[in-house]
């Protein structure tokens, strides 16, 4: 049976990014060689918007698995009914209308879209805590950077060309992008949203924490 999986919080993260910001705003005059002010924030105000899209995507996945739960149950009775009372199974039942199919329709492209945003400022702060104060080089987040970089900004490339456009909602580690595969595809693949923003999420905590730590 499908399972929810708890949702992804970035609120201890971003307090201990405040804290980066804190022990390094000095003033412009002292503060330490190599700390932007400018990027610290953003990337703070980056983080602000990771949690906001974690939360919203969530939300919408949460309809998404309750409609598959519930159509896998209304299945499951319509075949002991047919069962029960000796009836021919040709077909499932339709369960959608068409209304209801263009509303998911609509649910799916917002996720897609609330993804991708996810992925390109979470790559964008990859990007600036690697050119950190204290923080550097050493923060790595593969999750992220893999999906960003291969599956939606450079499927196209030769070394990585992938020819399904393929999007997958309603999984137990989040939407995934390219989930369907011809067989001179590349093999890496998308582990799931949740999955690649736990791993985000921790990864930068122990940078931040290490920088504590070491002063």
């Amino acid at each position: 049976m499908l399972q929810r999986r708890l949702i992804v919080s970035y609120s201890k993260t971003i307090d201990l990014y405040e804290k980066y910001y804190r022990n390094n705003n000095n003033g412009i005059d002292d503060t330490p060689e190599g700390f932007s002010i400018n990027y610290t924030l953003n990337a703070i105000e980056k983080l602000y918007q990771l949690d906001l899209l974690c939360r919203k995507i969530f939300e919408y996945e949460k309809i998404i698995l309750d409609k598959i739960i519930g159509q896998n149950e209304i299945h499951r009775a319509y075949v002991d009914f047919h069962r029960e009372k000796a009836l021919d199974i040709n077909s499932s039942p339709e369960y959608r209308t068409i209304e209801q199919f263009q509303k998911d329709l609509h649910l799916d492209f917002e996720i897609k879209l609330y993804c991708e945003t996810f992925y390109y400022i979470a790559f964008r702060i990859r990007n600036i805590v690697r050119h950190s104060y204290g923080l550097g080089k050493g923060f790595g987040c593969p999750g992220v950077r893999n999906v960003r970089n291969l599956l939606i900004e450079h499927p196209e490339k030769p070394r990585y060309k992938i020819h399904n456009n393929s999007f997958e909602s309603g999984g137990k580690n989040g939407p995934r992008f390219y989930p369907i595969r011809n067989k001179k595809d590349p093999t890496y693949q998308d582990p799931g949203l949740f999955i690649n923003a736990e791993e985000f999420k921790l990864n930068l905590k122990n940078t931040l924490n290490s920088f504590h730590k070491s002063l």
